[in-house]
């Protein structure tokens, strides 16, 4: 998979781990990312889920758009080790993600009914699970 090349705070909102991809580049066809957090990025995670640390962070990605379907599949694998206190010693505590999932968007809100249609289509069963 190729690596991501967008930097820290090139083309991302707010978020605290996110990259953008603008409607131009969805043209029919795959974009494949996979990229992980820098260490702001990591600080700024383990404080918004309430962990000592996020130790790493790896999201590979798939996104879709058949032809020129209005409806865009984002599939990925996300895994990360976080390390927590115990709750009943306090010593640390590491944590393995491993997590798939999918995720379906319209590019016109109009149509939005249509997702609910797309699974067979663009490759199985609808699920999402994991990661929000």
């Amino acid at each position: 998979m190729k690596a991501d090349s967008v930097e820290a705070g090139d083309g991302q909102d707010s978020v605290e781990f996110s990259r953008l991809v603008t409607v131009e580049d969805l043209k029919p066809g795959v974009i494949e990312r996979s990229f992980s957090p820098n260490t702001e990025e990591s600080e700024a995670l383990a404080q918004r889920f309430g962990v000592t640390a996020v130790r790493s962070v790896t999201a590979d990605v798939v996104l879709r758009r058949k032809g020129r379907s209005h409806i865009v599949v984002l599939e990925g694998r996300l895994k990360a080790e976080v390390e927590q206190p115990c709750v009943v010693t306090l010593e640390p505590v590491t944590e393995t993600l491993d997590e798939q999932f999918v995720l379906r968007f319209t590019l016109d809100p109009a149509k939005a009914g249509d997702l609910a249609k797309a699974g067979p289509e663009f490759g199985g069963e609808r699920r999402i699970r994991g990661c929000y």
